[in-house]
């Protein structure tokens, strides 16, 4: 009998073929309507688009390369997508009908994609926002009156907040007032997390999730870079939102351990001209050092709170962000 020999090269291209992570797997299509008005409804002269990321999701103009289907519900069970796609729905080439969704995957052959109108869902003017500084010095440990603060008790406050919200919301169909979740990076670039808006296609747990985002996306693993001035941050603060769209701001920061006199004029721009044209509150937490905060901002309406001494658990925070934002009844 002869021996049948396959060259290694082969067998380990054979093996590695065999093995499919879970991001690379691909899920039939799915898309679920809501009963609601947000929800885009079928149309057979659109097109639905599937794509590898956010990113490409919300920066593609060139749809030429995409892979896509007629919007409707027999269609688009013609594609497959990986667990990290994302989906939006265009007409004429390039007018975007809906908004860039995340799957939601269903079971171990489908991945659903609930896809909301972009006439609907997203409220313009003002916003109440939550800002965190993704940084280091907010994951050590502080021991204090109160307990134990550590990074992941600002993350499991959240996570339980805004699973309330959405509870909320289902009953109550919208807040009095729009919340977003941002996080600054040791760049000082601004990234939205989460925002009131999404939870409603959002489950609270497992892939894709409430919980998954804030994980994800909040890692408290940044260095603190040489520099880094929490005051001047509210100016970058402005202008990703635009300073008209601002209702109210808590801000979970490292402190700010310059001296008065060293804060140059410009670093107190944004902050005066929040104080004395807009009346913005604002909520400081962080980790030492209030006293400059408050100096700065005395306003009535300004809190600012210190890390393990005034605020260390989760339900600390949650009755905080109840208190601070008031944004339902």
């Amino acid at each position: 009998m002869k021996r049948l020999y396959i060259p290694f090269f082969l067998f380990i291209l054979c093996i590695c073929a065999g093995t499919i992570s879970a991001g690379d797997r691909l899920y039939t299509v799915e898309v679920e309507l809501r009963k609601n008005t947000e929800s885009l409804a079928f149309d057979r002269f659109s097109r639905f688009y599937i794509f590898k990321s956010k990113e490409a999701c919300e920066k593609n103009s060139n749809f030429n390369n995409q892979p896509w289907r007629p919007y409707t519900r027999a269609s688009v069970q013609e594609l497959k997508a990986s667990a990290m796609s994302f989906a939006k729905v265009v007409v004429n080439d390039s007018t975007e009908l809906s908004y860039c969704e995340p799957g939601i995957i269903k079971d171990n052959n489908t991945i659903v994609f609930m896809l909301r109108n972009k006439s609907h869902g997203i409220v313009s003017g003002k916003r109440a926002v939550i800002v965190i500084g993704n940084s280091e010095a907010l994951n050590t440990v502080i021991q204090g009156p109160r307990g134990a603060y550590s990074g992941n008790t600002p993350k499991n406050a959240l996570i339980q907040w805004f699973s309330k919200l959405k509870n909320i919301l289902a009953d109550h169909n919208r807040l009095l007032i729009p919340i977003s979740l941002l996080i600054i990076q040791k760049d000082s670039s601004i990234t939205e997390v989460l925002r009131s808006e999404d939870l409603d296609h959002l489950p609270i747990d497992g892939n894709r999730s409430i919980s998954d985002w804030i994980e994800a996306n909040i890692v408290f693993a940044a260095p603190s870079p040489v520099g880094y001035n929490p005051i001047h941050n509210l100016g970058f603060i402005e202008s990703f939102l635009g300073k008209k769209n601002i209702a109210s701001v808590l801000y979970i920061t490292e402190p700010e351990n310059r001296k008065e006199d060293d804060i140059m004029g410009g670093d107190m721009g944004t902050l005066l001209y929040w104080k004395h044209e807009l009346n913005i509150p604002i909520g400081i937490v962080t980790t030492n050092n209030c006293e400059l905060w408050k100096k700065l901002d005395s306003r009535s309406n300004s809190l600012c709170l210190i890390l393990g001494k005034d605020i260390a658990t989760a339900e600390d925070f949650i009755e905080l962000f109840d208190r601070w934002f008031q944004i339902y009844q």
